[in-house]
């Protein structure tokens, strides 16, 4: 029997191990660790199954840009693959340690990303980065990120069409002009029907302008420059009426110049007159009208057909007219003694119209004179030049008994003129719009002068261009008529008192026209090309 008592169990001590409980800590804590900064650093953490490889790309279309990469590679293989997405974030701050500066975070499926100034700021400097997962796990690739990219300003609308003057379009003709540039590649003339567009190829060589012959009378149509697939401006445009039809009374086969005056007063009223372009017609003496009248020339390119006054246009005794026009014609005299109208008789004219017309060489252009009853409810002129007009100015009303309601000249260059607008009656309103003005109005006279009536609903003056005149003055009426002055200017040699609001610019004429001498008005101060005749533009 063994009466030894048996030996008691001791735990090991293990306090001054290297597998002590403490190092045994630091040990795993470091493990930890590792594997954290390596989690970052690597492709992906080992339970991901996507990975990313290359670096994001662009295509880049100055607004707009798309990132792309390349697709991720799985780990899956056999029937079942689980789809492939992508976290994106496109950020300002290159580190993406900034949430303030992230602009952008979101999953795509596809591998490409677009975007523009509804995503991102243009001009501002941007990073993007991509990560991959699939089907539903948490687990995500390593990043891939982009090199620094932006995007442009929407780019600027361009506008290389010059405007189409009224002497560069007939019934079945335009001729289009633009600024030359090498970029343009194409021209597109539409009516709206694609099927007959008018397509003329351009290149680096062709020249800034052309003449389309065979377009439809009275038709809407629209014209486009292209300089690839982007527009280098557009503009639209509507031919003029066919003369051929009911209401125009054809002397272009006639070669009398008097057939004319002896044409006026034997149509129906209402009616148009077409006369032949480049021809001369006479009109002799005081010739009084009586009834409605439109007097134009024939559609087409080159020199108007010509009227030339031994006196002047009036109207018959007691007549009520609705309107008088004259319509893309050169009316002519003697700066001494004759008018276009020189209103006599007591009468009621709805409306007197002058379009695209020349006026030369008048005492005055239209006056209304002599003690009698009389009234003009509007007179227009307009896109117009008037040249070399005397004492009694563009538009007079002589006579207190004359009354002349609404007054506008607009689009028009006048030249020379001794005095512009002149009342001895109340009138409704002026207004002074898009017009270029050469020593005009003449020494010591005012640019409007009413001297006592009124304008009772006032005066404007728009896109004005005063040229150098000699001692002139503003405007006088009587109760200070209101004035209403936009965009309107005088070269620095105009010499006499401005209306208030027309700015004094700092060049002369010499230096704001081409040639004025020469009659060109071209506007070559590029802060007043906004101003003056339309014609004159750029």
């Amino acid at each position: 029997m063994n009466n030894k008592k048996p030996k008691k169990m001791r735990y090991k001590n293990f306090t001054g191990s290297v597998f002590s409980f403490g190092r045994m800590f630091l040990l795993l804590l470091l493990v930890a660790s590792i594997y954290a900064c390596n989690k970052n650093a690597a492709l992906g953490p080992p339970s991901s199954l996507t990975e990313m490889t290359g670096r994001i790309e662009f295509i880049n279309v100055d607004t707009a840009i798309t990132l792309t990469w390349d697709k991720a590679h799985t780990a899956w293989q056999g029937d079942y693959v689980p789809d492939v997405h992508y976290e994106v974030q496109v950020s300002l701050d290159e580190t993406f340690t900034d949430p303030i500066k992230l602009a952008y975070s979101g999953v795509v499926d596809s591998a490409y990303l677009f975007l523009n100034e509804e995503h991102i700021i243009p001009l501002d400097t941007y990073y993007a980065r991509v990560r991959a997962y699939a089907g539903t796990s948490t687990a995500r690739s390593g990043w891939i990120s982009s090199p620094s990219f932006f995007i442009l300003d929407e780019l600027p609308e361009i506008n290389l069409f010059r405007t189409v003057k009224v002497w560069e379009l007939t019934d079945n003709a335009v001729v289009l002009n633009w600024e030359p540039n090498d970029e343009l590649t194409r021209l597109v003339v539409s009516s709206g029907d694609e099927d007959n567009d008018r397509i003329v190829n351009l290149s680096s060589g062709s020249e800034p302008s052309i003449q389309l012959e065979g377009l439809s009378s009275s038709q809407d149509y629209s014209a486009t420059l292209f300089a690839g697939d982007r527009s280098m401006g557009a503009l639209t445009f509507t031919t003029k009426s066919s003369v051929d039809g009911m209401g125009y009374v054809d002397l272009r086969t006639s070669e009398d110049p008097s057939i004319l005056a002896s044409t006026l007063n034997t149509v129906p009223s209402g009616s148009t007159i077409v006369l032949r372009r480049g021809m001369t017609y006479a009109i002799e003496g005081n010739f009084r009208l009586d009834r409605d009248v439109t007097i134009m020339s024939e559609p087409g390119f080159g020199a108007q057909a010509r009227i030339t006054m031994t006196s002047s246009f009036d109207v018959a005794e007691a007549a009520t007219i609705a309107l008088v026009k004259f319509e893309d014609v050169e009316i002519t005299g003697n700066i001494e003694s004759t008018y276009v109208f020189n209103l006599s008789p007591a009468s009621n004219v709805g409306a007197i119209e002058i379009e695209a017309c020349r006026i030369n060489n008048h005492r005055g252009a239209v006056r209304m004179k002599d003690n009698n009853q009389k009234n003009v409810g509007t007179f227009i002129l307009n896109n117009s030049i008037v040249k070399d007009i005397g004492g009694y100015g563009v538009i007079n009303v002589d006579n207190t008994l004359a009354s002349l309601e609404d007054i506008r000249i607009s689009n028009s260059t006048i030249i020379n003129a001794n005095r512009l607008v002149v009342s001895k009656s109340n009138s409704r309103s002026i207004t002074l719009e898009n017009l270029t003005l050469y020593q005009s109005p003449g020494s010591g006279q005012y640019v409007i002068d009413y001297n006592g009536p009124s304008i009772t609903s006032g005066v404007t003056i728009s896109n004005v261009l005063f040229g150098p005149a000699s001692s002139s003055r503003s405007l006088r009426g009587g109760g200070s008529p209101s004035i209403s002055v936009e965009n309107s200017y005088a070269t620095s040699d105009f010499g006499g008192d401005l209306i208030n609001g027309v700015g004094l610019h700092s060049a002369g004429a010499a230096q704001v026209f081409v040639a004025p001498n020469n009659g060109d008005f071209t506007v070559q101060v590029e802060d007043l090309q906004g101003t003056g005749d339309l014609r004159w533009r750029p």
